[in-house]
C-alpha cells in the first residue's frame, strides 16, 4: 500500500449497497456533528415513539417537561430532559 493513501474504518457506519461519494461524505458530517455536541453537551433531540420488540413486548420513549422517560415491559427509565443524566425508575404493577 501507498503512503499516501489514508484508510477510513467505517464498520461504525451503516452500510448500504450503492451508496455514492456524497451520501458517505455527508454520513461522515452528520457523526462529527454529533461528537462536537456531546463534547459541548448539548442534549439530543428526541421525539415520542413506541416500538414493538421481536418477543412481543414494547418499547415506549416519550419527553415531558422535565423528563425523558424510557418505558420497557412496564419499567419505567426517568432522565433528565436537559442533562441526560439518570433521574429514578418506577414501576407499573397494574
Amino acid at each position: 500500500m501507498s503512503d499516501n493513501i489514508i484508510e477510513h474504518d467505517f464498520t461504525n457506519h451503516p452500510v448500504r449497497d450503492g451508496a455514492s461519494w456524497l451520501s458517505i461524505r455527508l454520513l461522515l458530517l452528520r457523526a462529527r456533528f454529533g461528537r462536537t455536541l456531546n463534547r459541548l453537551r448539548i442534549p439530543c433531540f428526541i421525539r415520542t415513539c413506541e416500538v414493538k420488540t421481536l418477543n412481543g413486548g414494547k418499547l415506549t420513549v416519550r419527553a415531558n417537561d422535565l423528563f425523558l422517560v424510557i418505558s420497557v415491559e412496564g419499567c419505567e427509565y426517568y432522565f433528565d430532559r436537559l442533562t441526560g443524566k439518570p433521574a429514578g425508575m418506577g414501576v407499573f404493577l397494574g
